[in-house]
């Protein structure tokens, strides 16, 4: 259930959906399976497995997205298309032409390609009407914005775009690292990955260590920046805050809900999902705060 990556998104229209509404405007772009000459399909999927396409609880609504593409390796082609041209050579008694051979290749493609197996990915998200905010669990930015774009087209005038703020993300965090702490409730951690402003941008890793070292203030007097730092939050979160407002590598402390699982499953499941939203929520909204982030990319 708890998410591991959280990609952060707002919205300054208000979300009036509720699960019921919510599930009705997803059915009408279910995930398919790839089929034919396609090379990939998009859609909505349950993100229990089970029928129901969104898990709503207490306004907070659960959904995932789903993406299947074909595995042709282009190795295969390569071979099929040079097994032919060969063929070719020996019955013409000359190499084909570079558009014969170009023509072989999507010949091969076409034959192959319904054929090949569909990989499926799976990508949930968790919508706070109350905060106006998106979350998703995404180690990737493009991956995410390929749940945005589809939740966009699905339910008109959501308006969601990535979070961001001014000061940028990577500036403060190096404020925080020169001054030894991070801002309440909010405690530096044993990670930090600093990035040379040049062109090449070198970089220096620090992991499992006390970021009050000299040479990370040498790092930083010398106009390194952070890029990546480790934090914790009011000692039950831990987790990788990046440049780009990402929040990777979650941990959770001793955190555990009430319900028992064995007994009753969907009360259990929908406990944990509260107990998530109601640990993650605090800590974005705190987040959001102590960054005075809010909608729209920062020009």
């Amino acid at each position: 259930m708890w998410f591991k990556n959280l990609q952060l998104f707002v919205t300054d229209n208000q979300w009036t959906l509720n699960a019921a509404d919510f599930e009705e405007k997803l059915r009408e772009t279910i995930l398919q399976p790839v089929s034919g000459l396609q090379w990939q399909s998009e859609g909505w999927l349950s993100p229990r497995g089970d029928a129901q396409l969104v898990f709503g609880q207490e306004q907070q609504l659960l959904f995932a997205y789903g993406e299947e593409k074909k595995l042709l390796p282009a190795g295969v082609i390569r071979d099929e298309v040079a097994s032919r041209a060969k063929t070719f050579e020996q019955v013409k008694g000359f190499a084909p032409p570079r558009k014969h051979l170009r023509e072989l290749k999507d010949q091969v493609t076409n034959e192959l390609l319904p054929r090949a197996f569909g990989q499926r990915k799976v990508t949930r998200a968790w919508i706070d009407p109350t905060q106006g905010l998106l979350v998703i669990d995404a180690a990737s930015i493009s991956a995410a914005e390929s749940l945005v774009a589809l939740l966009g087209r699905t339910v008109e005038g959501n308006g969601f775009t990535p979070l961001s703020c001014e000061p940028s993300v990577g500036a403060q965090m190096t404020q925080w690292l020169g001054a030894g702490e991070a801002p309440a409730p909010f405690d530096l951690e044993d990670e930090c990955e600093l990035v040379s402003p040049q062109a090449e941008r070198p970089a220096v890793r620090y992991a499992r260590h006390a970021l009050d070292l000299p040479e990370i203030r040498a790092h930083l007097s010398a106009g390194k920046f952070v890029q990546r730092l480790r934090l914790s939050w009011r000692e039950s979160l831990r987790f990788t805050l990046d440049d780009q407002l990402q929040i990777k590598r979650l941990q959770v402390g001793d955190i555990a809900s009430d319900s028992d699982s064995e007994s009753d499953p969907d009360a259990a499941y929908a406990a944990d999902f509260m107990l998530m939203c109601s640990t993650f929520g605090p800590m974005i909204a705190d987040l959001r705060r102590v960054l005075s982030a809010d909608s729209g990319t920062p020009g």
